[in-house]
C-alpha cells in the first residue's frame, strides 16, 4: 500500500510535534494513518465550489498522522498540570471524551470524516489489524 503523505509534509504541518520522534516511528504512524483513511472510505480527490481538487485523502492522512503524534505526550495521557518542586501532578477525567477530541489533529480528521468519508457526524471506530 502506497503511503497518503510524506515525512516531510507531517514535520512541516507540526515541526514540535515531530522533533523528538524519529522517521521510522513517523513512516510507522503514516502507514497506520494511510490504512485507516482508506478504510474510512475517503474519496482521492474533492472539488470546491470553484472547480479546485483538493487532495482530501491527502489532508486526512496528514491530520491523522499528526493526532496519533501526539497521543503519546502528556496531555494527551490526561496530564492537565506538573509541579516539579515536591512533585505534583494533575490529571484531567478523559473517560468522556472520544479518541478524536484527544488533539485538534483529531478534531481535523474528525470533521473531515463527516464531511468528506459519509461520516454523517458520526466516526466509525473499528479497529485494522495489522
Amino acid at each position: 500500500m502506497e503511503p497518503l503523505t510524506t515525512i516531510e509534509a507531517v514535520k512541516q504541518l507540526a515541526p514540535h510535534i515531530f522533533e523528538a520522534i524519529s522517521d521510522d516511528t513517523i513512516n510507522a504512524l503514516i502507514a497506520t494513518a494511510t490504512a485507516q483513511v482508506l478504510a474510512d472510505g475517503f474519496p482521492s480527490f474533492t472539488t470546491t465550489y470553484d472547480g479546485i481538487n483538493l487532495p482530501i485523502r491527502e489532508l486526512a492522512c496528514e491530520a491523522l498522522t499528526c493526532h496519533f503524534a501526539t497521543l503519546d505526550n502528556a496531555s494527551a495521557q490526561g496530564v492537565a498540570s506538573e509541579k516539579v518542586s515536591v512533585i505534583e501532578r494533575t490529571y484531567i477525567d478523559r473517560s468522556t471524551r472520544k479518541w478524536y477530541d484527544q488533539s485538534p489533529w483529531g478534531q481535523l480528521y474528525h470533521m473531515l470524516y463527516s464531511e468528506y468519508a459519509g461520516g454523517n457526524g458520526c466516526v466509525d471506530e473499528r479497529v485494522i489489524l495489522h
